[in-house]
């Protein structure tokens, strides 16, 4: 495929492979299902335009590099995606884990998207003030992200000290975030907090776990 081209999904598939785009194409899910077992679909989304997906991935592994459901690394567009995720992380050396992606960078927009499952870390693995972990996206850096219109089911079980943990987004990092009519469902359990206390917006949260700018419009938690 080469940028600009649309490509779209005809039937369910389960993949054992990880896939990279570093295209500007769109990809329409079209309804369909993609499974996968201890990967992402997508090892790196560059400039892609992502809609009418669901993904349905269980995790349960040592993995290097971000974590995601849909794709570890990503920037671009994304609507009406589906992710049912399931992480047992056995080790998880400071990397970033989110239902959708572990790490998003420059200006990404996510809308009218669904997550639902359960992420849990032990407090046996590394993580330190840089790493986040949440239901959407585990760390943000760079432009601003977006999201819109969107709900949060996933329940995060984080006993690793001085992880970001949020319901929506783990930690943004130099970097903004704008996030408009978002419901986060999901339940968050935590050992300790990073600058805050649980339930503010550094450290652990409903919403956002740690930020530099943040605007929220009618989110809810």
């Amino acid at each position: 495929a080469k940028a600009g081209d649309i490509i779209t999904l005809i039937r369910d598939i389960e993949s054992s492979e990880i896939i990279e785009i570093n295209k500007a194409i769109t990809l329409d899910g079209n309804g369909k299902t993609i499974t996968v077992t201890n990967n992402p679909v997508f090892k790196n989304l560059a400039g892609t335009t992502v809609k009418n997906l669901n993904v349905v991935t269980t995790y349960n592994a040592t993995f290097e590099g971000p974590i995601g459901g849909l794709a570890s690394v990503a920037n671009g567009t994304f609507d009406g995606i589906v992710v049912s995720a399931k992480f047992v992380i056995s080790a998880f050396d400071k990397n970033n884990i989110g239902g959708m992606f572990g790490q998003t960078n420059n200006n990404t927009q996510i809308t009218n998207s669904v997550t639902y499952g359960v992420i849990e870390i032990p407090e046996t693995v590394a993580s330190n003030a840089d790493t986040g972990a949440a239901g959407f996206v585990g760390k943000h850096t760079a432009g601003t992200i977006t999201v819109k219109n969107s709900t949060n089911n996933i329940n995060i079980k984080a006993l690793a000290t001085n992880l970001q943990v949020g319901g929506f987004l783990g930690l943004v990092y130099q970097s903004s975030a704008v996030l408009e009519d978002c419901v986060n469902y999901g339940n968050i359990a935590v050992s300790t907090c990073g600058p805050a206390e649980s339930g503010d917006i550094s450290g652990a949260s409903g919403i956002v776990g740690s930020l530099e700018q943040q605007r929220c419009s009618v989110c809810q938690h």
